[in-house]
């Protein structure tokens, strides 16, 4: 009956501890915008780790209302960065107004007009510029053809039209110049 008791007493006396509250989550580490640096260097926007760059927090900036998340120059400006950042830059510009990267991603070409109207192509992109992106393709697109690009399982869409298409050993190298 003692010992009874005494566990009474102890569980009495025990501080009661309550559960910590839940860790809030890091915050992205931003780096200030390139073109908006340049543009307004007082307020740039940001660049952000995991949501990409955020127009939004640049008040004032005369791109906002220009330039939207759903815009096809900044879904473009955004392949681009990411090119950039895995890929190689060439140096030699030639004939070309600019610089290519090398790009690797799974593309999915929809025909706008031509022969092979409302197909979906799916490809491999070869490398990207600001004016256009280069698509290893199994079959050969006419030049001239519209079509709407995007990244597999990503909604961003970019239309462009068929600047060059090249038969090589397996398949054709295709030139797509952006709409924008």
């Amino acid at each position: 009956m003692r010992s009874l008791f005494f566990k009474k007493t102890r569980q009495a006396a025990m501080p009661v501890i309550e559960p910590a509250a839940p860790a809030a989550a890091p915050l992205p580490v931003a780096t200030p915008c390139k073109r908006h640096l340049k543009a307004t260097p007082v307020e740039p926007c940001l660049v952000s780790a995991d949501v990409g760059r955020i127009h939004g927090s640049c008040p004032g900036s005369t791109f906002m209302p220009l330039l939207g998340i759903d815009s096809p120059l900044f879904t473009v400006e955004r392949w681009l960065e990411e090119a950039q950042l895995i890929g190689i830059t060439d140096t030699y510009l030639g004939k070309r107004q600019n610089a290519r990267s090398t790009w690797s991603e799974v593309m999915l070409i929809r025909i706008k007009s031509g022969p092979l109207q409302g197909k979906v192509i799916r490809a491999r992109s070869k490398d990207i510029s600001l004016g256009g992106i280069g698509i290893i393709l199994r079959s050969n697109l006419d030049a001239g053809t519209e079509v709407e690009l995007s990244v597999e399982n990503q909604p961003a869409v970019v239309k462009a039209t068929v600047a060059h298409c090249t038969k090589m050993i397996n398949g054709s190298l295709a030139g797509f110049e952006f709409d924008l």
